[in-house]
């Protein structure tokens, strides 16, 4: 990363290099072990994004391209939300992660990821696993937009 920050778009192979799409790949390793981590850039900021499917990293570069940044907020509000509200029903039932996990039929990986307030991609599907599990139920509400005057 402070390579990345030293050198920005001039940072090539083999500690970077573009995969596609505006999508970068930082490469790096530690004492053996070989991590990546997928960024992309945006004028002068690099902006990093969770290392999993390319496609998911260039959606994700779109929206933060495309989204003004209410939008933006009010996604991520609503993500720390769902994560909160997992992460709190799974203590109040006494339950690890992997616990939750096998219950749901998914990995504890899994169960942190959606635990993570920066996750992204829950879906209805998971979330009703998720809920079943913990004897609850998923409710969806739609509520008027509040327009600032």
């Amino acid at each position: 990363m402070e390579r990345l920050r030293e050198l920005g778009h001039e940072l090539r192979r083999p500690e970077a290099d573009l995969l596609r799409d505006g999508i970068y790949e930082l490469r790096a390793s530690l004492q053996g072990v070989h991590h990546r981590i997928l960024y992309f850039r945006h004028g002068a900021i690099a902006a990093v994004v969770a290392p999993r499917e390319i496609d998911r990293a260039i959606e994700r570069k779109k929206r933060f391209e495309a989204n003004p940044a209410k939008h933006r907020h009010e996604e991520a509000r609503a993500n720390q939300e769902i994560a909160r509200k997992i992460l709190g029903l799974r203590t109040k039932a006494g339950l690890t992660q992997t616990q939750l996990g096998q219950l749901v039929g998914t990995t504890a990986s899994v169960i942190c990821r959606l635990e993570d307030a920066d996750y992204e991609g829950q879906s209805l599907a998971m979330l009703r696993r998720i809920a079943a599990a913990l004897n609850q139920r998923v409710e969806i509400r739609f509520v008027p937009i509040r327009r600032s005057a």
